[in-house]
């Protein structure tokens, strides 16, 4: 897991590596434009419904905060709302399902 995402280096490489950081961001974007979910953490592998951290969440905000260019504010602020608000839902591709229970 990924926890403490505001302990780790991510911000820093927002700052000496912005491309690495705009890669990641767009991978992530990628998945939520196919799958209607972002996936689970900073690796981007699964979808797992359960427990309230979403940190891919504050690391794609720290992303826009940091100014990496080529970033679509709206789009990551529409995706974090979608996360935190709405019922996990199926994902047809891996026939599970993804969001938060409440």
């Amino acid at each position: 897991m990924f926890w403490t995402t505001f302990w780790n280096l991510n911000q820093v490489m927002n700052l000496i590596a912005p491309e690495w950081s705009l890669r990641w961001v767009r991978s992530e974007l990628q998945l939520y434009d196919e799958c209607g979910r972002l996936a689970k953490g900073p690796a981007a592998l699964q979808y797992i419904p359960i427990g309230p951290g979403k940190h891919e969440i504050p690391l794609l905000g720290a992303a826009f905060q940091h100014g990496v260019k080529g970033l679509q504010g709206g789009k990551i602020l529409a995706e974090a709302l979608k996360m935190q608000t709405k019922l996990p839902q199926k994902i047809e591709s891996s026939g599970g399902a993804g969001g938060t229970k409440t």
